[in-house]
């Protein structure tokens, strides 16, 4: 009951105006984006960019002009965020990582993966991050896989989920980490308890939760050792003349 009192509240703090513009601006900026990510010309994504700022400041005002824009912003991402919050983890993350970051680099040095580069057909790297996705648990039945400028995951419900990856024809690990991470996040709307459909205790947890699941699969997964044993032979079997036989799973 609080959770579908707090969305009401916000929804109609906000006028039709604002919303039709948002949605305008929303649709405009990403093929704004996707022109300037073709031509390397980020200038021609600046203008929409400063409109689309300007409408979520508006938004912000209205739905509680007490509080600073980024605070109320940061609330529909993830529930109870601030940029206080959001300082503190980064000053505790910060505290910690660059130190072994530094230790890390004066201490070793980065694998080798120039054996991963090549020309990769991009309708088999399809075909083998479907089969990922598949053997990771996504269910077919409940959503789809295919190709975008930029990794995603959509869709209107858990049983309509959309998911998708780009691929590189000279890195065949860029569309399979990118495919991996998106099935985290599809794993996650696919298993929300539909017995409460509809319901906000059935809404996804904010964007931080779907983040941590994604990169759950992308990081401790697809980057342990046990997954480069699973990885490393269906590589082979995609591509049969990339993969030297004198590689091993400890080198991928």
């Amino acid at each position: 009951v609080r959770e579908a009192s707090r969305d009401y509240r916000k929804s109609v703090a906000l006028s039709e105006e604002l919303v039709r513009r948002e949605a305008e601006l929303e649709s405009r900026g990403y093929q704004t984006w996707v022109q300037a990510r073709q031509e390397k010309d980020w200038k021609l994504f600046a203008p929409v960019l400063k409109e689309w700022i300007a409408a979520r400041r508006e938004r912000a005002s209205a739905i509680d002009a007490s509080k600073p824009p980024y605070d109320v912003l940061a609330d529909e991402y993830s529930t109870g965020l601030t940029a206080d919050r959001i300082r503190a983890i980064f000053d505790e993350v910060k505290a910690g990582l660059l130190p072994f970051l530094a230790e890390l680099r004066s201490k070793s040095t980065a694998p080798e993966s120039s054996w991963l580069k090549g020309n990769f057909e991009s309708a088999k790297q399809a075909e083998l991050c479907r089969e990922i996705a598949l053997a990771l648990g996504f269910d077919l039945e409940k959503g789809r896989l295919d190709v975008s400028v930029h990794p995603f995951t959509g869709g209107a419900h858990p049983t309509d989920v959309r998911m998708t990856t780009r691929f590189k024809a000279q890195d065949v690990m860029d569309g399979i980490i990118g495919a991996i991470h998106e099935t985290g996040h599809a794993l996650y709307e696919q298993g929300r308890n539909a017995d409460y459909d509809g319901l906000p205790v059935s809404n996804a947890a904010g964007m931080a939760i779907h983040e941590s699941q994604s990169l759950l699969w992308e990081r401790m997964v697809a980057k342990s050792r046990p997954f480069a044993t699973f990885l490393l032979p269906k590589l082979r079997q995609s591509f049969p003349e990339a993969f030297p036989e004198d590689k091993t799973d400890e080198d991928l």
